[in-house]
């Protein structure tokens, strides 16, 4: 199930690439709004190549 939130919640929000990604100046208030998603799914690259194979669109 996906939860989407613009609070960085949970690891995200502990880690140095969200402090980073928000100290950008005034471009900072704009990033604050962009939800950072971290990836613990195996081979998440891998299910996404194999899917654009398949995809019409993508070629």
């Amino acid at each position: 199930m996906w939860r989407h939130t613009t609070a960085p919640t949970g690891l995200a929000a502990k880690s140095e690439l969200r402090a980073a990604f928000s100290n950008k100046g005034r471009m900072g208030t704009y990033n604050n709004d962009i939800p950072i998603w971290v990836v613990t799914a195996p081979w998440t690259g891998l299910l996404g190549a194999a899917e654009a194979l398949h995809n019409e669109e993508v070629f």
